[in-house]
């Protein structure tokens, strides 16, 4: 999108706000905020740069939603630092993040955080990590262990993983606003 940080016309943010929940003044916010991270506007901002945007850098749930938003180098598709996040990329994860974005639709990228095998479900570890994540230091890991188990026991039997059905009707809403919702300024 464009050749730099004056380059986004209206045109472009009118592109870039279709199928978010932003306006093309939201956009035009966005594309200022991002284009400092990529300031030719055509090379992708890093997954670090972008987690260290204030927006992002105190959120649990950023380190594994950001990647999800990142083209993967196609050499090396296991190395972070070669990722990269491009503008229409922001524009879509922090649409995800408004506040103005179902519920439903924050808990489904946020299962996807979580599948760390990407099968589908979640599995005994993928839990663990769900839980340790959103609910940082507030919990030990035994209790973390507790709550997995609890999960996971269905009618006296230990499942072995957790659908996406289930996970979505798990976590209280207003958990899911706390954690994946960032407001963009008035």
């Amino acid at each position: 999108m464009g050749t730099g940080a004056s380059a986004v016309n209206s045109e472009e943010l009118q592109e870039l706000a279709e199928g978010t929940v932003f306006s093309t003044k939201d956009v035009k916010y966005l594309s200022k905020r991002f284009l400092v991270l990529d300031p030719s506007g055509t090379e992708g901002a890093a997954i670090d740069d972008v987690l260290g945007l204030p927006e992002l850098a105190l959120n649990p749930i950023a380190p594994g939603l950001v990647p999800l938003y990142a083209t993967w180098d196609e050499q090396s598709p296991k190395d972070r630092d070669k990722a990269r996040v491009h503008l229409n990329q922001f524009v879509q994860m922090m649409s995800l993040l408004s506040a103005s974005t179902p519920d439903k639709e924050k808990l489904q990228k946020l299962f996807l955080v979580f599948d760390a095998d990407g099968d589908g479900r979640l599995c005994d570890a993928d839990l663990f990590q769900a839980f340790k994540m959103l609910l940082g230091s507030r919990q030990s890991d035994l209790q973390i262990r507790g709550l997995v188990d609890g999960v996971l026991y269905k009618d006296g039997e230990k499942r072995l993983h957790l659908p996406v059905t289930e996970f979505i009707e798990l976590l209280p809403p207003s958990e899911v606003r706390e954690k994946l919702t960032v407001e963009l300024p008035k």
